[in-house]
């Protein structure tokens, strides 16, 4: 398996897989085996949310568009809702990418459609449609209390967004 592979046209994806339950073993749900997304609460304080942000994705190749998807649509489906119903004073949403840092070179592979200076590039091809729109979703159903946390750039860094005036989250990318 190679690094920053692109979902399920990859040849390797169900050996990838196996190797990843043999090493992580944990149980997906009896009604979809091979699902790998789940949530996990600790008490009244916290809710994990964890993104399988592999099995489903589109080409990092691709274009970022409408189409393109990183969590496919019931997963993306599933984190919104999810993510809107918990009652947990803080949610934490797990990703192996992160939000704002571009990574995999010319085919990004994480949300973000951004150069390493943060600005936009012509013809990107991150997933920042689809994560704009999951942000957008959290924001309109009143969802407070917010944290991604992220892996895959190979360095520490906390970032506070606050896309609307009334409305932030944070990222912490370990």
């Amino acid at each position: 398996m190679r690094n920053d592979f692109s979902g399920p046209s990859e040849k390797l994806t169900k050996v990838g897989r196996q190797a990843f339950l043999d090493y992580f073993p944990i149980r997906p749900p009896d009604d979809d085996p091979a699902r790998l997304y789940r949530k996990f609460r600790w008490g009244s304080l916290l809710e994990v949310f964890i993104l399988d942000t592999r099995q489903y994705r589109s080409p990092n190749t691709e274009p970022d568009g409408p189409a393109k998807t990183m969590l496919g649509a019931a997963q993306k489906r599933w984190l919104i809702d999810s993510v809107a119903a918990s009652t947990a004073t803080w949610k934490v949403v797990v990703s192996s990418v992160p939000l704002s840092v571009p990574t995999g070179g010319k085919a990004h592979d994480s949300w973000s459609n951004a150069n390493v200076l943060g600005f936009p590039e012509e013809n990107a091809t991150g997933f920042a449609l689809e994560r704009d729109a999951i942000l957008r979703g959290f924001r309109e159903r009143g969802v407070e209390n917010l944290v991604f946390l992220a892996a895959d750039v190979h360095h520490a860094e906390l970032i506070r967004h606050h896309p609307t005036p009334e409305w932030s989250f944070h990222e912490f990318i370990a």
